[in-house]
């Protein structure tokens, strides 16, 4: 699917580089000196309309901000099986800014009547590290969480990376 909105030109101006979860990335560095991880960082983030993200858990907190294109539907699973599906975006029922706790299972992919890509801001605290994310098989995920099955079943994010159903 070709995106010609907002988001896309925006992505693309950006020169975003594509991530092993499902979308594209640009990453902000701010100075830090210190030891260790720096305490938070950012991303600019674009979610593709046609490509759900996989399902991660990140060893960090996430806040994701949204910014332009169509709204997401975004599911997550913590560590004792329970399911939340969220919006975001701006329709109604939508939230433009939505937050994960480290160690809890999410993935996103396109939703409603506006098939356009995603553009977002990630802030992590402290800041993402590659080391720190883990991405799941979709059979991981549904052992987990049995209704999760659905997200892999309906809509744009009917494949899996390998381009099979679960």
């Amino acid at each position: 699917m070709k995106d010609s909105g907002t988001a896309a030109r925006f992505a693309e101006s950006l020169g975003m580089l594509l991530q092993e979860e499902g979308g594209l990335v640009k990453e902000n560095y701010y100075p830090y000196d210190g030891p260790g991880r720096a305490p938070s960082g950012h991303s600019y983030y674009y979610f593709r309309p046609d490509t759900p993200t996989l399902f991660h858990i990140l060893d960090c907190d996430e806040y994701w901000a949204y910014h332009a294109g169509g709204d997401l539907e975004v599911w997550s699973v913590d560590p004792d099986g329970n399911l939340e599906i969220r919006k975001l975006g701006t329709s109604e029922g939508a939230e433009p800014c939505l937050y994960f706790r480290k160690g809890v299972a999410f993935a996103a992919k396109p939703c409603g009547p506006k098939r356009e890509g995603t553009l977002t801001s990630l802030i992590t605290v402290p800041r993402f590290s590659g080391s720190g994310l883990k991405l799941l098989e979709p059979e991981e995920v549904i052992r987990l969480c049995p209704a999760v099955r659905a997200f892999f079943e309906t809509g744009p994010a009917e494949k899996n990376r390998n381009g099979n159903n679960p």
